[in-house]
C-alpha cells in the first residue's frame, strides 16, 4: 500500500500540529488586527476631540479680540467726550471774549483773553499736560531745542537756557512738543 503524502499531514497526528499552530497564527492576527483596530479608533477619537477643542479655543479668542476692540473703541470715544467737556467752557469764554472786543472793551478785552487762557490750560492740565520748565534751566536736548545760541558773560550762564522761543509740553513722562528756546555760551 502506498503512503499518501499531503502538504501539512504526516502520518502520526503531525499534521494536527501545524493546523493548529496556522490557527494560532491566524487566530493572533486577528486579535491584533482588532487591537490595532480598537487603537485607531480611539486615536481618531482623540483627534476629533482635540480638533473641536482647538475650533472653541479660536473661537472663544476671536470673541476676546473683538470684545477687545470694541472697549477700546469705546475708550477712545469716552476720552474725547471727557477732552470736549473740559473744552467747552473755554468755547463759551472765547465767545465772551469776542462780545468784549465786538463792544470795544479793550482792558476787559485782555482780561477775558487772559482768563481763557488760563482755563483752557487748566482744562489739558486736566488731561495730563504740562509745561516744560525752561527759562534758566541747564540745556537738555531731550526736552529742550536750541534753535538760538547767545554769548553771556557769565561761566554760570554757559549752556543755560536764556529765552524761550516757543513753549514745551509733555504729557505724562512723554515730551509731545520740545521747547524751542536760545542757549548761552560762554567762550571766556
Amino acid at each position: 500500500m502506498r503512503e499518501k503524502h499531503v502538504r501539512g499531514f504526516h502520518p502520526g497526528g503531525e499534521g494536527m500540529e501545524g493546523l493548529e499552530s496556522e490557527k494560532t497564527v491566524v487566530e493572533e492576527t486577528r486579535v491584533g488586527r482588532e487591537e490595532l483596530e480598537l487603537k485607531l479608533e480611539a486615536a481618531e477619537k482623540l483627534a476629533e476631540a482635540l480638533r473641536q477643542e482647538g475650533m472653541r479655543i479660536k473661537a472663544d479668542f476671536m470673541n476676546y479680540r473683538s470684545r477687545i476692540e470694541r472697549e477700546s473703541q469705546k475708550m477712545r470715544v469716552l476720552a474725547a467726550e471727557n477732552a470736549v467737556l473740559n473744552l467747552i467752557p473755554v468755547l463759551d469764554n472765547l465767545d465772551r471774549a469776542i462780545e468784549a472786543a465786538e463792544n470795544h472793551k479793550g482792558e476787559s478785552l485782555l482780561e477775558g483773553v487772559r482768563m481763557v487762557r488760563e482755563q483752557f490750560y487748566g482744562a489739558l492740565r486736566l488731561l495730563g499736560l504740562e509745561e516744560i520748565p525752561a527759562i534758566g534751566e541747564a540745556f537738555n536736548p531731550e526736552v529742550h531745542d536750541g534753535v538760538m545760541v547767545s554769548p553771556v558773560d557769565d561761566p554760570a550762564g554757559n549752556e543755560r537756557v536764556l529765552e524761550v522761543v516757543q513753549k514745551g509740553y509733555r504729557l505724562g513722562e512723554r515730551v509731545i512738543r520740545p521747547s524751542k528756546v536760545r542757549v548761552g555760551r560762554y567762550d571766556g
